[in-house]
């Protein structure tokens, strides 16, 4: 991807968007993505990403060729993909983004699951392949077409999209697969902004009229059950859309015509079978900020459905008469203990996914790696709240995977993460009692380093600039599942980096002055490693980068061969590898 210049500030339609404000407050965004910063925070947002450029990384595709695609986000951890568009205007807030930008997407859709791969452009060929293996294995049963722009959504714009999600369909052809389009334009990333920082974000107050109400109260919770019409869900829907469920990509997985897809049940149960749908349905939950009783019914202020998006979306795709003539059961909650709530959302099998890593948030190794941080006024979070991550914070979702695969379990961190801390084995493997912030913090950074390797080179190869061994050092590093790769085989030879002999990993961590220093000189340190590794590993593994990143089962056999090559490699990488030496201890 050549780098594209920043653009001038912004012609104003109207008061200054959420988003735009979370745009200048990170200027290095802008410059170091150009145009395409605004769709990759917009991305971010939507799928929940825990690194801006690890996504980048990943995901971005723009450049010469491409297809109009400018990213393409594959997440086999949660069984999804998606392909997207992006557009900045000059003006924002504008009427209406460039209609032909969704075209473009139609096109795209040709492209990746065209039968042919022959077909493909080059620059698309490996990742309209892994796409077509994940669907051939059952790894991904969500694809989703994106349009992210600062204008105005119109309905142009998403009768483009929904052709797009025909002409996919078509051509993939599996009713187990969910495919949608979303246009997510100023208004929705304002939405998503909101919701980076609130368990709700319909904050507005809302009549309804209940009927059968029932009153229970907790130490810190209190809640109204009660009946609610079919017609009120409806226009709720209408009015607010995903906004009711924070806009997760799991919120409402769309009507397939499939007799075993729940939507499609739901929505026929409300059409043929009205009057026992209130016994055939499991209900709603909503979270909300207040209830009141008043002459007209009850007035709600602020709500979040948390279970019930299914039963929600289905009744909003049926007519005002439908509707109409159903009911189902709420439950209206509201929540002053932060712990609590996150527990409700939880065992309410949540759409807002409750993560993995929330179980372990208070076990006392992740409580130790948060105190060694914050000792160097490094963030360290244990856990998801709805609160934004600071700048530089580590998650310990982002960084389990890394450390996973850096500690030989590269398998795992690429295809069953939520086992690292769902098995307890797994996760006292990944995270020992001897596990410091300060490893925490060198394993993030290595991560980082490839991250920037590896966009540096995404971007010579789009210019066209790249010598023959850039090439194919990018051909190493362009699939999903590289990163891992890497970085397992930089844990494999972490005594031939080091110098010396390391009898447990977990004991290398950056010294106490490094960790006084700026992140990016750190990984400046660690860049000079990868890209001293990188051709080693390239000319071992052959031609076939796209299989051998997968096959981690060659990952000791490939480690055992640079580790030799490295011992081999003198006085030139020892002096790639000093840096880093200076910098870390065990």
């Amino acid at each position: 991807m050549a780098k594209k210049a920043a653009k001038p500030a912004a012609k104003k339609a109207s008061k200054t968007s959420i988003i735009e404000t979370r745009l200048h407050e990170r200027p290095q965004l802008t410059k170091k993505y150009g145009d395409n910063a605004l769709p990759l925070l917009g991305l971010q947002l939507y799928v929940q990403a825990e690194d801006i450029d690890a996504l980048a990384a990943d995901a971005l595709t723009d450049g010469g060729n491409d297809k109009k695609i400018d990213f393409c986000h594959i997440d086999l951890t949660n069984n999804y993909a998606a392909i997207v568009q992006g557009y900045c205007s000059k003006t924002w807030g504008k009427e209406s983004a460039e209609s032909n930008k969704a075209t473009d997407l139609i096109g795209a859709a040709g492209w990746l699951f065209t039968g042919d791969l022959t077909k493909v452009p080059m620059k698309l060929r490996d990742v309209a392949k892994e796409l077509h293996e994940a669907i051939e294995k059952k790894a991904i049963n969500r694809l989703e077409f994106l349009y992210i722009h600062n204008c105005q959504e119109s309905e142009n714009v998403q009768a483009e999209l929904e052709t797009a999600v025909t002409t996919a369909a078509k051509l993939i052809n599996d009713n187990s697969i969910a495919i949608a389009a979303h246009e997510i334009g100023l208004q929705s990333l304002d939405d998503l902004c909101k919701a980076a920082e609130s368990e709700i974000f319909v904050e507005e107050s809302i009549t309804v009229a209940l009927t059968n109400v029932i009153v229970e109260k907790g130490k810190v919770w209190q809640a109204v059950v009660a009946s609610v019409s079919g017609d009120w869900l409806h226009e709720l829907h209408k009015k607010y859309g995903s906004r009711l469920f924070r806009a997760n990509y799991r919120d409402f997985l769309g009507i397939r015509n499939s007799v075993k897809n729940i939507n499609k049940g739901i929505k026929t149960t409300v059409q043929s079978e009205a009057d026992n749908f209130w016994t055939y349905n499991n209900g709603i939950t909503a979270l909300v900020r207040n209830i009141t009783k008043t002459k007209k019914g009850h007035v709600i202020d602020g709500i979040a459905v948390i279970n019930g998006a299914q039963t929600t979306g289905s009744i909003a795709e049926c007519t005002d008469n439908e509707a109409k003539q159903v009911s189902t059961l709420c439950r209206f909650v509201t929540c002053s203990d932060q712990d609590v709530l996150h527990k409700i959302i939880k065992y309410n099998n949540t759409q807002n996914a409750f993560r993995s890593s929330d179980q372990r948030s208070n076990d006392t190794v992740q409580n130790k790696i948060k105190a060694d941080l914050a000792k160097h006024k490094i963030g360290y979070i244990p856990r998801r709240s709805g609160v934004t991550i600071p700048a530089g914070s580590i998650t310990a979702e982002g960084i389990a995977p890394l450390l996973c695969a850096f500690h030989g379990k590269p398998q795992i961190a690429a295809r069953r993460r939520n086992d690292i801390f769902e098995v307890d084995a797994t996760y006292a493997s990944v995270f020992p009692n001897g596990c410091t912030g300060e490893h925490v913090y060198m394993v993030s950074l290595i991560g980082a380093a490839i991250d920037e390797v590896k966009l540096a080179l995404k971007e010579r190869f789009a210019s066209g600039k790249a010598t023959a061994l850039e090439k194919k050092n990018y051909d190493v590093l362009k699939h999903s599942t590289s990163k891992l790769y890497l970085i397992s085989i930089l844990g494999a030879v972490a005594e031939g980096i080091a110098g010396e002999g390391m009898p447990d990993s977990y004991t290398w961590h950056f010294t106490a002055t490094a960790m006084k220093k700026k992140s990016d000189k750190l990984v400046f340190c660690w860049k000079e490693v990868v890209e001293a590794i990188l051709p080693l590993v390239s000319s071992i593994i052959g031609a076939d980068s796209y299989a051998a990143t997968r096959d981690f089962g060659q990952v000791p056999e490939v480690a055992g061969k640079v580790s030799a090559l490295v011992s081999a490699g003198g006085k030139g990488l020892a002096e790639r590898f000093a840096l880093v030496r200076d910098e870390t201890e065990w």
